[in-house]
């Protein structure tokens, strides 16, 4: 019996933990605004929230260049 094993690119490994850490900042975002005084929650999402979207940028800037050198050959 054969096993099969499936390997995912860096590029899905960063997209995925992109979309989950806005999702997790997003959610900690919104219990700081829920909360009374939750100013250090607001800003500690808003961080998560900004660092995963610069990751996901990051990431797909660099599978469009590698696109593009694709395309070129």
């Amino acid at each position: 019996m054969e096993r099969h094993t499936t390997v995912m690119p860096a590029e899905s490994v960063v997209s995925l933990g992109s979309i989950g850490g806005v999702t997790v900042g997003l959610g900690i975002l919104l219990i700081g605004v829920a909360s009374h005084g939750g100013e250090p929650l607001q800003a500690v999402g808003g961080v998560v929230v900004l660092l995963s979207i610069a990751a996901l940028a990051m990431s797909l800037s660099r599978l469009d260049s590698s696109m593009e050198s694709i395309e070129k050959e």
